[in-house]
């Protein structure tokens, strides 16, 4: 496979891997002796048609899908475990533009979570919360056209004690019925992307790798172990590729491992936060890192999957990245603003994107080479389901947007301004392997 082209942010580096490798790695689960029908994304797509076919039914015309919930193991129910509350949405509003019929197609809201967290007293677990939301207007995917939405859909993600499968129900709840009604469920394997949007961390060393793969079994035990506390967290461990400061003007904030989580404490306002990325290894692997800050990536506020953002370089020539705040093009950056995150009050729900959090996700270089493999219309969906990012400007129509679906040419955030610094980059070549050797999130809390 070709190499994918990069940025550089002076000492440091930033990469962009393309659709090709995004597929690549959806691919190599549909060979021969994989279950395709594990796979979230797949779970996703192949359900799909039984969830418009519902909508249909019932008479829906425009859809918006909510935030989901999760929980873990015997943990509370929580609407925001991390990225993959809304997460979980993005990837079944692609799903459902992939899948509605093109000709007679049901309206897709894009991003109702957004326009949710704005609505007073908006809340889908309870009647008048629903009524609030159901009396908005939002946009369309395509089009650019604000409408009032029939029906929402939200879900409810259930991660097995061993962190290994997630039981996922699709709810729904329309103008003509007060409480939700259940659409379709299933089971799906959990992945390293999965773990990663739910705050869990893990650390692989060599050895674990078999021919240049690992199991993707082995990275769930790992992440549970870190969770009991069997395991070090990989901001603590001495097997970490990749190490991670916090500055408050200019001074290292210690991190603090409680229960298995990492924590540091809240900056106090106006102080200026920059992280720090070290490699740590003396081998000459060169590293990709995805680093987060309350879910939008570092470079360019990408709030896509760790394998599809762009990513910083480390290298022996470059071993250390002092990131200042969040990188918007070839010349400058904003630098970072940081909330901890309130608790929510009792049966509130919260619509809003997910702060408080720092992770980081590192991608060793893959080895090898070749030719681009050829996709076929299932790898492109399930590529465009796995980056669950819809433009951010509405294309003309469904057609247009399918299209930008499959090439990948999209890009979601939201950006909170601040102060623009100077930030030169450059591009470099880097071409990740698909399974991350390290993934890690840090909670911000009030001491």
């Amino acid at each position: 496979m070709s190499e994918q082209s990069g940025f550089r942010i002076a000492p440091s580096r930033v990469v962009r891997p393309g659709l090709l490798f995004a597929a690549l790695g959806l691919v190599m689960l549909a060979t021969p002796g994989a279950q395709a029908s594990d796979t979230l994304d797949r779970e996703l797509l192949k359900n799909a048609p039984k969830i418009i076919r519902y909508l249909k039914d019932h008479g829906y015309k425009n859809v918006g899908v909510l935030k989901f919930r999760v929980q873990k193991g015997d943990e509370p129910v929580s609407d925001r475990v991390g990225t993959l509350n809304l997460d979980l949405a993005a990837r079944l509003e692609v799903a459902l533009v992939l899948t509605t019929d093109i000709k007679a197609p049901l309206g897709i809201i894009h991003d109702a979570s957004a326009v949710a967290a704005k609505i007073p007293g908006a809340n889908h677990l309870n009647e008048p919360g629903r009524r609030a939301l159901l009396g908005a207007r939002y946009p369309l995917a395509w089009g650019g056209e604000q409408v009032e939405p029939d029906a929402f859909l939200t879900g409810v993600a259930q991660f097995s004690p061993d962190l290994k499968t997630v039981a996922v129900s699709i709810l729904a709840f329309g103008r003509d019925g007060g409480k939700l009604e259940k659409v379709a469920d299933f089971t799906a394997t959990t992945d390293p992307p999965m773990l990663t949007a739910a705050g869990e961390s893990f650390v692989l060393t060599r050895g674990l790798f078999d021919g240049g793969q690992v199991k993707m079994t082995k990275v769930v035990e790992i992440a549970l172990k870190v969770k009991a506390q069997q395991a070090l967290n990989p901001i603590q461990s001495a097997e970490a590729p990749v190490a991670l400061e916090v500055l408050y003007d200019g001074r290292r904030v210690p991190l603090e491992i409680r229960g298995g989580q990492a924590l540091v404490r809240e900056p106090q306002e106006g102080q200026k936060v920059t992280l720090v990325l070290r490699k740590t290894d003396a081998t000459p692997d060169r590293y990709g890192i995805v680093l987060m800050v309350n879910g939008e990536n570092t470079l360019y506020r990408e709030r896509q999957s760790p394998p599809n953002c762009q990513k910083w370089i480390l290298s022996p020539q470059d071993p250390a990245i002092t990131v200042h705040g969040f990188q918007g093009d070839e010349g400058k950056a904003e630098t970072f603003r940081v909330l901890s995150r309130a608790e929510s009050a009792k049966d509130a729900m919260d619509y809003g994107s997910d702060v408080g959090t720092i992770s980081l996700v590192v991608f060793r270089e893959a080895s090898g080479g070749g030719e681009p493999l050829a996709l076929d219309e299932e790898a492109e969906d399930l590529a465009a389901v796995e980056r669950a990012a819809l433009p951010a400007k509405p294309p003309e129509n469904l057609s247009a947007l399918r299209h930008q679906l499959h090439q990948g040419s999209v890009n979601r955030g939201l950006i909170v301004q601040g102060q623009q610094i100077g930030a030169a980059i450059r591009r470099v070549e880097f071409r990740p392997d698909p399974t991350p050797v390290m993934s890690a999130t840090i909670t911000y809390y009030r001491p």
